[in-house]
């Protein structure tokens, strides 16, 4: 059974370089997405963005009349190396792509002789306030939450996760400064639950 092809009709009139892009993708598009996903670790949506860049430098290539592979099997080689180098560089670049959900809550563990009075409090309540910020988290509007969360967990700077979201730098200083008046008066409750 023949996979549709996700490029048809966009390639205009077809001249040699693109009946050879045509010919790889019907026949290839499976076992190159298949690659892909391999390649950003089981991410469907990593894999889909990296291929669509991958078929785009081809294109590209094609339009500016550059040099390209001249039969699908070495075109197909030729996308499965620009897909390996895609990944690579996107975790050079940022690392997991997965946005991070939140502070960790450890479980709790029954005490051992080794835990003072001390620890078990202390775990406690960092159980507590983890839960507490989370909340507080998963109620900022979505972009607010993906700016906060790839400045403070992922440890980007701005420019950063304006590449990552696709925004502007002053978009993620808007975004950032919103979360921080949101969150501002619920973390000074959770402050003073603990002090107290």
């Amino acid at each position: 059974m023949t996979n549709p092809n996700p490029v048809a009709g966009t390639l205009g009139p077809a001249s040699l370089p693109r009946t050879v892009f045509e010919a790889t993708v019907d026949e290839h598009h499976p076992d190159l997405l298949k690659r892909a996903r391999w390649r950003a670790n089981g991410d469907p949506h990593l894999a889909e963005d990296v291929l669509q860049q991958v078929y785009e430098k081809v294109l590209r290539r094609i339009a500016r009349d550059l040099a390209v592979p001249d039969n699908p099997v070495a075109l197909s080689h030729y996308m499965r190396r620009a897909i390996d180098n895609a990944t690579t560089d996107h975790y050079r670049t940022y690392g997991n792509r997965m946005i991070p959900q939140g502070l960790d809550i450890p479980s709790s563990r029954e005490a051992s002789d080794d835990d003072t009075p001390e620890d078990v409090v202390l775990a406690q309540a960092y159980r507590q306030v983890a839960a507490r910020v989370n909340s507080l988290l998963d109620k900022l509007p979505e972009r607010q939450r993906e700016v906060v969360k790839l400045m403070f967990w992922k440890q980007m700077d701005k420019a950063q996760v304006a590449a990552h979201l696709g925004i502007k730098v002053t978009s993620v200083d808007k975004y950032l400064r919103l979360a921080k008046k949101n969150l501002k008066a619920g973390a000074q409750e959770i402050v003073k639950e603990v002090v107290a």
